[in-house]
């Protein structure tokens, strides 16, 4: 990723509509660099770097800095308020953000030359920094396809044994009935060596086509199709859905109407999942003056798994709060960390082996105003060249099968697999 091109700028900004153009796809004018982020409702395509800052996310004097910052790029348009009511998100400077999963660490944000946002009911806008560049309808005009091949050759190596890992899921659940701990988030890792290097644009148009309802993002070599917003904020209102409790998925409707019937009559996934959701409630709390939490959990059904999902809308006490503020104190959610809080982490420390670096870190967005969104960085690959690590984790609770949880694994290790190991 490249680092500053310059200081100086001069932004320029256009609105345009769908019908004036052959294509609505980000993906289909991107290159294998640029940074992408496309939800159900809207998407982002950042080209060039104009500034690149750095965020250590738990750090309250790096986000007051990183804020400081961000808010000299502050874009004010001379679009009459009518007009830009249209949008969900508001022409801005915005940062894309591929945080770690150790907050604690440094990370970086990187702020695009160009910024392209299209909303799927046709509406969007691109806003320029720096040099004079083409406008939306000839950069889709002059657009090639010039996509590499993705390999069609590979070695795949786990870092930790299939049996070594059902044996530390033993001992967590040993751990958990001691009463040292609530909940573990175990996480395994595997890394792919291809015979050419990866096609990323190829890789996210495939994960597009086979999970619709996800985040897919890229940005900084890291892609993937995650399924859990970790936070949305806009002015006062935020917005939250977590996962915990997972159960396969056939693709057959009669086959998974059974599936969803035991998934919510398991008590090992309802207790997961009730862990996750108290735990934010206690943390929500704090910050709101009202909070919402659904009494029952949604199903959020995917390609090959299904999840229980709850949602949760809140008012802050404190506008003022920004994304950062509140992400810094929710994660890690007990879904992809554990509980209680920071007696966990010995065990991932102890039983993962390695540092899980991006991998079910906050991955999104976020403009001057401090408004944004965080997605949660799982079902995701870190690329480098003919190389890319994977993740799948599992939430370890009191009734957990060491069995059922390596399945659970290879489950989720699909969604990468399925976009990476194909010829």
């Amino acid at each position: 990723m490249a680092s500053d091109l310059t200081d100086t700028f001069s932004p320029s900004f256009e609105i345009f509509d769908k019908e004036n153009f052959p294509s609505w796809n980000v993906l289909d004018i991107a290159s294998q660099d640029d940074l992408i982020y496309i939800t159900p409702d809207y998407q982002f395509l950042g080209q060039g770097i104009i500034k690149s800052f750095d965020l250590t996310l738990s750090n309250d004097d790096s986000k007051r800095q990183f804020m400081e910052s961000l808010k000299n790029f502050e874009f004010n348009s001379n679009t009459t308020n009518a007009d830009l009511r249209q949008f969900i998100v508001k022409p801005d400077a915005i940062s894309f953000l591929p945080l770690n999963y150790d907050i604690s660490t440094p990370s970086m944000g990187y702020l695009p030359q160009r910024l392209i946002y299209l909303q799927n009911n046709g509406k969007g806008w691109q806003l320029t920094f720096g040099k004079e560049i083409t406008s939306f309808g000839q950069l889709i005009s002059e657009s090639t396809d010039n996509r590499l091949k993705n390999p069609d050759g590979f070695e795949l190596t786990s870092t930790i044994d299939h049996e070594v890992f059902k044996d530390n899921v033993a001992e967590i659940v040993n751990e958990i009935k001691n009463g040292s701990v609530a909940k573990v988030v175990l996480a395994r890792r595997v890394e792919i060596t291809a015979n050419r290097p990866f096609c990323k644009i190829t890789s996210l148009k495939r994960l597009k086509v086979l999970y619709p309802t996800c985040t897919i993002f890229s940005m900084d070599g890291f892609i993937g199709a995650s399924p859990e917003l970790l936070l949305q904020k806009f002015d006062n209102q935020i917005n939250l859905k977590p996962l915990a409790g997972t159960i396969a998925s056939s693709g057959n409707q009669e086959s998974d109407n059974f599936a969803i019937d035991e998934l919510m009559a398991s008590v090992k996934n309802r207790n997961e999942h009730s862990l996750v959701v108290e735990w934010l409630k206690e943390k929500l709390t704090a910050l709101c003056t009202k909070l919402d939490v659904s009494s029952v959990p949604d199903i959020l059904t995917l390609r090959n798994v299904i999840h229980l999902a709850t949602p949760m809308l809140g008012e802050l006490k404190d506008a003022d709060d920004t994304l950062l503020d509140i992400a810094a104190v929710i994660h890690p959610t007990p879904a992809v960390g554990g509980v209680p809080d920071n007696a966990f982490r010995s065990y991932q420390l102890k039983y993962e082996l390695c540092n899980r670096e991006r991998y079910a870190g906050p991955i999104g967005w976020i403009n001057s105003s401090g408004d944004g969104e965080f997605y949660l960085g799982i079902r995701s690959a870190q690329i480098l060249e003919s190389s890319a690590i994977i993740w799948a984790g599992v939430g370890i609770v009191e009734n957990s099968n060491p069995e059922a949880e390596l399945t659970e694994t290879q489950l989720k290790f699909q969604a990468m697999l399925s976009c990476l190991v194909r010829p």
